[in-house]
């Protein structure tokens, strides 16, 4: 009966195209699109190019899509564990994970920050593991900034240029990783800019990871 329900309900009231892909993705389907490689100085899992991945990121970062965002923590999980123990094991450092910010202009707009819900889903499997520790307010933007996605590489840099801060710059610790976290990498403004403002705040290890790139893979 409850299925004959939901089959009614869809009828009335049909999802989007992009949301029907989601709601009958197998992850482990994403888990064989992975394929991690450094670029530019930041770890890339992912090829924006593929359609299912572009559809993921878009319903996690405009339609608070849960199952997209638990997807994409699934595999930031991995390659969080993967640095994580490897750093552990090498140099016995402390390891923190945060994530870009939603700027003020997405802020003012929308209810929800994607990466933070995204580092969430990533804290919940982390749990029985104390080997990291995640910050929800190690960044934040100082300034509004126009959306990266309409501007030209140039404009890019200069847009996000001085317009990251750290929240509290003398809890800083050098014998510390940080890994930093963003759902995409196109010229890694934003995540470079990131980890500059994070060495002058005193860090010496920072590791960019992004979930997918849209440049070439």
């Amino acid at each position: 009966m409850f299925k004959f329900l939901i089959k009614i309900v869809d009828i009335l009231f049909p999802k989007y195209d992009h949301q029907k892909i989601i709601d009958g993705l197998d992850k482990y389907e994403i888990y064989k699109k992975m394929d991690i490689k450094k670029r530019d100085e930041v770890y890339i899992i992912c090829d924006y190019s593929e359609s299912v991945i572009k559809t993921l990121i878009k319903q996690a970062k405009y339609y608070k899509n849960k199952k997209a965002m638990e997807i994409i923590a699934d595999c930031l999980f991995g390659v969080i564990q993967e640095i994580a123990l490897s750093v552990q094991e090498m140099q016995k450092k402390n390891i923190v994970i945060s994530g870009i910010p939603i700027n003020k202009n997405r802020r003012d707009t929308e209810e929800y920050d994607h990466i933070k819900l995204i580092l969430k889903y990533v804290e919940k499997k982390s749990l029985d593991i104390d080997i990291y520790k995640i910050n929800y307010k190690l960044l934040y933007w100082n300034k509004n900034i126009k959306r990266q996605s309409k501007l030209k590489k140039n404009e890019r840099l200069k847009n996000v240029s001085g317009a990251l801060s750290v929240f509290y710059p003398e809890a800083i610790a050098k014998n510390t990783k940080y890994i930093i976290i963003d759902d995409i990498k196109t010229t890694g403004a934003t995540l470079n800019e990131a980890k500059k403002i994070l060495e002058i705040a005193g860090a010496t290890d920072i590791t960019l990871v992004a979930f997918a790139t849209n440049m070439q893979f």
